[in-house]
């Protein structure tokens, strides 16, 4: 009995402890469902954070392309816009260098336009002095070559008449007043012209440095020789005095000669002159219009 009732006590406490094992596995069944459901659905909130973060950093790998394409694309537009700007930076220097030099040389042209124009005024004031002094002294010339030629005619006239009377000693007094007029005439015919007049009249008044006495000129015909001496003496005079009038004549016409040439040439160097003003102020106009186009063109 005893034995039984051990063993049926062994078989309740077997049957409670598989009641209570039964029960353990049920709850450890039922743990593991729920802890395999929560595995799944960690596992889905993994692979779906997985799958978001696959999807994200394929984005941001396009996206990085796409900003790293349009950076490369930026990076060669901003190079190509840095380069232009330094190409015309460097266009704008040069030009810059460029305008300034014209400047500089409009400025130097146009100051040599105005020394020039300068030069050419005091060179027609001058020439216009110089023409006025110089024809005072062609009439002056002529006034003195008018008088010489008088004076040749009057002593012509003066000799034939002493000739006549028998008076040549006055030659001598008469060929003195010549010595006003020695400028206008050659020095050699002039000196001729003197030493006949001294010595053709010491042999006609009676050779006195001979002690011979005094030669009487009071008749024409008391002495042949004397008659033959003073019409050799008249005439070498009278062709000097012919010559002395020629000398004069060609120094008119080479005076008149002279005082054309010269006019004419400044007459034509003032014609000139005007013409080359016309052009210079013409050039300057322009120089100095450009001048301005140029200094507008600089910025500061």
């Amino acid at each position: 009995m005893r034995t039984v009732a051990i063993l049926a006590l062994f078989a309740l406490a077997a049957v409670a402890m598989a009641a209570q094992t039964q029960s353990q596995l049920a709850a450890l069944l039922a743990m593991k469902a729920r802890a395999s459901g929560a595995i799944d659905s960690a596992m889905g909130v993994l692979f779906d954070l997985k799958k978001a973060s696959l999807t994200e950093k394929q984005e941001l790998e396009n996206r990085n392309r796409t900003e790293e394409a349009d950076g490369t694309r930026a990076v060669a537009e901003l190079t190509q816009i840095l380069n232009v700007a330094q190409v015309n930076y460097q266009n704008g220097v040069e030009h810059r260098e460029f305008v300034e030099k014209e400047i500089d040389d409009t400025e130097r042209h146009i100051v040599w336009i105005e020394n020039r124009l300068a030069e050419i005024e005091r060179k027609l004031e001058e020439l216009a002095v110089q023409r006025c002094h110089a024809n005072a002294l062609f009439v002056q010339s002529l006034k003195e070559h008018g008088d010489a030629e008088k004076a040749i005619t009057v002593l012509e006239g003066e000799i034939n008449r002493l000739s006549a009377a028998g008076e040549l000693a006055e030659v001598k007094s008469l060929a003195d007043k010549f010595r006003l007029y020695g400028h206008l005439f050659q020095q050699d015919a002039l000196k001729s012209f003197m030493e006949l007049a001294n010595e053709g009249v010491d042999d006609i008044t009676g050779f006195q440095d001979n002690n011979k006495g005094a030669l009487e000129l009071q008749g024409p015909d008391t002495n042949p020789g004397q008659r033959n001496l003073k019409g050799t003496l008249v005439t070498k005079v009278l062709n000097l005095l012919k010559k002395l009038l020629d000398h004069l004549a060609a120094s008119r016409k080479n005076l008149e000669e002279h005082e054309i040439q010269a006019a004419y040439d400044y007459a034509n160097f003032k014609a000139q002159s005007e013409l080359e003003n016309v052009t210079l102020r013409a050039d300057h106009e322009r120089k100095s219009a450009y001048l301005a186009k140029l200094e507008s063109t600089l910025v500061v």
